[in-house]
């Protein structure tokens, strides 16, 4: 007979756990990322956000030609990109959520870092 096992409580997770994601994971890092970024709090990504974003992640600017051709190649708005957008850039081969969240979250602390989302049928503590 197996002994039951307790479910009440996702496992503890081990902290670099927290900085690797696929699926509907890497999905809600992106969405913290978007949050993290999103300044005044619109739901759109500005250039000067966007910038933040780009320089926390890889150290460089976006020139406001490369920002007219993001909008354009999503046919945003001229507020910037929504979170969608965003999601959308880290499904190319080239992006990779988990390096830019641990980027983003690590550099601040992992005190200020958002919480990870609990697991579906667990409980938060």
């Amino acid at each position: 007979m197996a002994a039951a096992v307790d479910q009440s409580e996702p496992p503890a997770e081990p902290a670099e756990a927290l900085f690797t994601a696929s699926g509907p994971a890497m999905v809600d890092k992106a969405a913290k990322i978007f949050e993290h970024f999103d300044k005044d709090g619109d739901g759109f990504l500005n250039l000067l956000e966007l910038n933040a974003l780009q320089f926390a992640t890889a150290g460089t600017k976006l020139t406001r030609p490369q920002w007219e051709a993001i909008c354009a190649a999503f046919e945003a708005t001229p507020k910037g990109l929504t979170v969608e957008m965003l999601k959308l850039t880290y499904k190319t081969p080239q992006a990779n959520v988990d390096a830019d969240y641990k980027k983003v979250f690590q550099a601040i602390g992992p005190e200020l870092a958002p919480a990870p989302a609990p697991a579906k049928g667990g409980k938060k503590s």
